[in-house]
């Protein structure tokens, strides 16, 4: 499942203006409840990060990040909506340019500038969601990139199990129905040593498989609540859960180690 690219570029360029309007609307200091280390100012300024970063990867054709060097946060908080703005339009403007093949880094197994079209989108869906909660306002997300984002979430982060690693099956399956599209995934334990950081794993884990017939849960939503809860951006309450409710708190966990 994928969009079109010039979508996702469309959909970086939106976000990113919602979330600085619900931004404007706030004073820098107040606490975003659904990233509680953060105030608003930290919101503007992970974003700008982001944004810098991508489309330095993109513009330079970049295969190592090694020696880039991070942008100086402003002194003067006041800067950061015009900072993210700058960013917003920097990312926009490569990724307009960019072949969707040409091949750069990403932390993914697909290292070419489309993912970073498809990343960037949702990073900024998110983070304008973030930036609502904080102004106590909400908005509705676009449904084809909040489907596209739960698949994003459970193929890419998810069930991205690395080459170093095992997973262990732990017979036991969940379903995430949308209630047009369904996403089927096995539960288990993926171990294994980092040949990068020499860390080794011993954790909750997840592979989407085909479908299976009897899942011991299913977890039902439109896209969009369960894009934000996957997220960790809405309650459980927001979408049905049948079955083994632990089942699906434990998804969920996998969910949060894998977008750390």
């Amino acid at each position: 499942m994928r969009l079109d690219n010039d979508y996702y570029i469309d959909f970086i360029e939106l976000e990113t203006e919602r979330l600085i309007d619900a931004a404007r609307t706030v004073p820098l200091e107040t606490r975003v409840p659904t990233a509680p280390d953060w105030d608003v100012a930290a919101l503007l300024w992970h974003l700008t990060e982001v944004q810098t970063f991508w489309s330095t990867v993109v513009a330079e054709r970049l295969m190592d990040p090694e020696g880039y060097r991070e942008p100086d946060r402003p002194h003067d908080d006041g800067l950061l909506v015009g900072s993210l703005d700058s960013a917003k339009t920097f990312l926009v403007r490569t990724l307009r340019e960019a072949d969707p093949q040409m091949p750069c880094y990403t932390w993914s197994t697909e290292k070419n500038a489309g993912f970073v079209m498809r990343r960037q989108a949702h990073e900024a869906l998110i983070h304008r969601a973030d930036a609502e909660a904080a102004a106590g306002r909400s908005s509705a997300l676009d449904p084809a990139l909040a489907q596209d984002g739960v698949d994003e979430i459970l193929n890419v982060f998810i069930a991205g199990i690395p080459e170093w690693a095992m997973f262990t099956d732990a017979g036991k399956t969940v379903r995430i129905d949308d209630r047009e599209w369904r996403w089927d995934l096995l539960i288990g334990r993926m171990t294994g040593t980092s040949p990068n950081s020499g860390k080794t794993y011993d954790i909750d884990a997840a592979v989407v498989v085909d479908a299976v017939h009897q899942p011991d849960a299913t977890i039902t939503g439109t896209a969009s609540r369960l894009d934000l809860w996957l997220w960790g951006r809405a309650p459980l309450a927001a979408v049905e859960v049948t079955g083994d409710p632990a089942l699906a708190d434990l998804l969920r966990q996998i969910a949060s180690d894998a977008t750390q």
